[in-house]
């Protein structure tokens, strides 16, 4: 449909990379660029941030011969609470502010929560030491691949992929550890050729380096 190459052009548009490649008759011309998109798009990002959202959870509707009791509705204020208590600790503000960056420019922007198991936190001395925490990222629509997207429910999709891309030396050190007991070979890991068309231009970061795009 089209995407990479327009969601590449909007990138570029917003940066400010808003000229096509020089040419022998056009590459000692002036190239002046006022990048009012990039200013329209600030004051939209603005006004949706001025009343951040919240998580609120409400108690399943109903009678007791449907299945709901009191503990329900208490249920659902304690996980509202518990929402509001981990607001600063994932890191909310930060993760509203680049989804609205994300969807200001590609149209899309999901908010991907999973458990991190490297999260250390706690006191041992106080017995309260934990390992593992939720943590989230936000994702453009070039990373997310939906099993069916013609259902608009994201809960109902039969199967999500997300694509990410690292370093390939990062890779490589990352299953360094485990390679002997999964039977890889990290030599074998090769890095993505310059024509792969997974992921945005913007999301190559340094085009020297050597990436590998992965897919879970």
């Amino acid at each position: 449909m089209g995407f990479i190459d327009t969601w590449n052009e909007c990138e570029k548009f917003k940066q400010g990379d808003q000229w096509p490649t020089p040419t022998p008759a056009t590459k000692d011309l002036p190239r002046p660029v006022l990048n009012m998109v990039k200013r329209v798009l600030k004051m939209k990002a603005s006004t949706v941030l001025q009343e951040p959202p919240t998580v609120t959870c409400i108690a399943k509707e109903g009678t007791p011969e449907d299945g709901v009791s009191q503990f329900d509705q208490e249920g659902a204020q304690l996980f509202t609470e518990a929402a509001k208590n981990t607001w600063e600790n994932v890191r909310m503000p930060r993760i509203n502010k680049r989804t609205v960056e994300v969807a200001e420019n590609l149209g899309t922007a999901y908010k991907h929560w999973y458990w991190d198991q490297t999260i250390i936190g706690g006191s041992v001395e106080r017995n309260t030491a934990y390992i593992g925490d939720i943590a989230g990222e936000v994702l453009g629509p070039d990373k997310v691949h939906l099993g069916n997207p013609t259902i608009k429910e994201i809960q109902k999709q039969p199967y999500i992929l997300i694509v990410g891309r690292s370093p390939l030396k990062d890779v490589q050190e990352g299953y360094a550890e485990h390679a002997k007991a999964l039977g890889v070979d990290i030599n074998e890991i090769k890095p993505d050729k310059d024509n792969d068309k997974l992921v945005l231009d913007a999301s190559r970061q340094d085009p020297n380096d050597k990436y590998v795009t992965f897919i879970s």
